[in-house]
């Protein structure tokens, strides 16, 4: 038993074997979650959010409407990028539930290429994004219409971008409509694009001229800022319904902030369970982070721009909206993603750069979100078809990664 079990630990320590391991795990999430999106409409998950504001708003937008619709609490008149794409769901007859499959998928892609550009290996950059897309507080979102996914996609679009400028019209239009979209799709996104911009920017400004900022600034103009000139024109206030800056909001919009939430009595005890429950394994960053502050500062050169990045987005988590209750607090740590997944890159890029493994871990971490999943025979048996077969098609040469060392 002892030699068995020596031999499986040995076998997990080859990169290419966790990396198989991951993409087995996202695959098998991706049918759980496309069974799901085509056996259950969403009156059938019954997310609250998705019924009351995403999908009346898509909805909205499908007839032809694009004046905020009268909902409770003003929420209408939230930026609706995502409820547009939901709409053109909506018109082409697309079930709800694929929304943010689709996303997940987006993020997937996302994560790989960006941590490459980071320079991660390739088979370690996919170990990253399937430890991205399956962190608990991905997985929740997955069946509901809620724009976080897409929110984080956008986010990490637009530190692709920026994180190695480009010169040409297209890099600077392309550059546009990530910001656009990110500012378009929450109205945390306008904040979280400002701490990419602070952090990153400088090269891009440097850049600039007539033409390139044109090009930036229209796409921005069209995505984004839009909908805070459709509400000032409507309401007086570019952010309603919240009441921010002096303007007046919707008298029935009330919101906490998360830094109220964790102050409460008992406060930050729940907020502890809930990151653990939401991020795992991970939740330990800010302990790993420090030990590598004190041990070797040196190791923190090439991800001190995600390390900064990941703290800007902290102390902007602390200002969005949470709640006292166990489940509200839990659910609203979704805000942090584009904070948590900085930070993930950055221990990534840690460990590359201390020569040290982390793909066995991760990919362990990623395989626990598996017990919140329900167990169907029938999709685990799809599920090792689909392994079989990419494991065959691996071995005949197909998806084998060229130049990486083993």
């Amino acid at each position: 038993m002892g030699k068995a079990i020596k031999d499986i630990f040995g076998a997990l320590e080859s990169r290419e074997v966790t990396t198989k391991i991951g993409l087995s795990l996202f695959f098998f999430v991706l049918l759980y979650f496309l069974y799901q999106a085509l056996t259950t409409n969403p009156m059938g998950i019954g997310e609250m959010d998705s019924l009351t504001y995403h999908i009346p708003i898509a909805k909205e937008f499908a007839r032809g409407n694009f004046f905020p619709p009268d909902l409770p609490g003003g929420l209408g008149y939230y930026p609706a990028i995502g409820e547009l794409m939901l709409a053109i769901q909506l018109i082409l007859k697309i079930p709800l539930g694929f929304y943010n499959i689709i996303g997940v998928i987006a993020l997937f892609s996302i994560c790989h290429i960006l941590a490459k550009r980071f320079g991660l290996k390739t088979e370690l950059s996919i170990v990253f994004a399937v430890s991205i897309c399956l962190l608990n507080s991905v997985i929740r979102l997955i069946p509901a219409q809620k724009n976080d996914i897409w929110l984080l996609v956008f986010f990490l679009t637009t530190l692709y971008l920026l994180y190695k400028p480009g010169k040409t019209i297209k890099y600077f239009l392309t550059l546009g409509m990530s910001i656009g979209l990110l500012v378009g799709v929450k109205y945390s996104g306008k904040l979280f694009a400002l701490i990419l911009l602070l952090v990153l920017g400088r090269k891009v400004l440097r850049d600039l001229n007539g033409k390139r900022l044109i090009a930036i600034l229209i796409p921005i103009a069209l995505l984004g800022a839009s909908w805070y000139i459709r509400n000032f024109f409507l309401t007086g206030n570019p952010f309603y319904p919240g009441n921010i800056l002096g303007f007046i909001g919707h008298s029935d919009f009330y919101a906490i902030s998360a830094l109220s939430a964790i102050k409460s009595p008992g406060g930050p005890l729940l907020f502890i369970e809930a990151l653990f429950s939401e991020y795992l394994l991970w939740a330990l960053i800010p302990v790993v982070l420090l030990y590598v502050y004190v041990k070797d500062k040196k190791l923190l050169r090439k991800a001190a721009p995600i390390i900064v990045i990941g703290l800007l987005s902290t102390l902007l988590y602390l200002f969005l909206p949470s709640d006292f209750a166990r489940q509200g607090m839990t659910s609203n740590l979704r805000f942090m993603q584009p904070a948590m997944t900085a930070f993930i890159l950055s221990v990534f890029l840690i460990f590359k750069e201390s020569n040290k493994e982390l793909s066995i871990l991760a990919i362990l971490g990623s395989a626990a979100v598996l017990t919140n999943l329900d167990y169907y025979p029938k999709l685990v048996s799809i599920w090792l078809i689909l392994v079989a077969l990419i494991m065959y098609w691996k071995g005949r040469g197909i998806f084998i990664v060229k130049g990486e060392k083993k």
